[in-house]
């Protein structure tokens, strides 16, 4: 029997979590195989402070000489920032893959810096996805058009099928730890 490889991409919202429960019950996990995405904005560290360029005449003896800037002792490196932020997010997505889990499903968990829907279509060709499983807020006129939607970006580009879940009512926060106690909205 073939291995089916599904992209969930999720962005830390109990909307966005909904899709976790309906794949429980419409999934069989011994022919899926699921990889949990969290995209977050691109971290940035505090490094150096930059010297002025510039400086007014009758304010230079405001500034200490150009010779005497110097680094801060423990600057925040940019990696440093990312892996913080990065276990973080994989933190959040052991926690969503919990129930995946219990149901049978095994897990991989990908957290990628960038915009959203241009990382969730990178990522169908890095890890040879099948099919996209994600929520949608539904929107329509005139709030689409001003707020977009990360879900139609990601069905106009990507190159595999794209499930869309949009839930019937923003979803309850649903324990997390055990199957048993997950519910649809009917």
């Amino acid at each position: 029997m073939n291995m089916h490889h599904l992209l969930v991409p999720l962005d830390g919202s109990s909307w966005s979590d909904a899709i976790v429960p309906t794949l429980c019950q419409l999934l069989d996990p011994k022919q899926y195989h699921v990889t949990l995405l969290r995209v977050a904005e691109e971290p940035v560290g505090v490094g150096l402070l930059p010297e002025p360029q510039f400086v007014d005449p009758r304010l230079a003896s405001n500034y200490p000489p150009t010779g005497a800037w110097q680094p801060a002792i423990h600057p925040i490196y940019d990696i440093q920032v990312e892996e913080s932020e990065r276990a973080e997010l994989e933190d959040a997505l052991h926690v969503a893959a919990q129930p995946l889990r219990a149901a049978g499903f095994t897990v991989a968990l990908v957290v990628r810096f960038g915009d959203p829907a241009e990382e969730i279509v990178a990522a169908t060709k890095v890890q040879c996805v099948d099919l996209i499983a994600m929520t949608t807020h539904g929107r329509t006129g005139m709030r689409r058009v001003l707020l977009g939607s990360v879900a139609e970006q990601v069905m106009r580009s990507a190159q595999v099928p794209v499930l869309l879940l949009r839930p019937l009512a923003p979803p309850p926060a649903w324990p997390r730890t055990d199957v048993a106690d997950i519910r649809l909205p009917r």
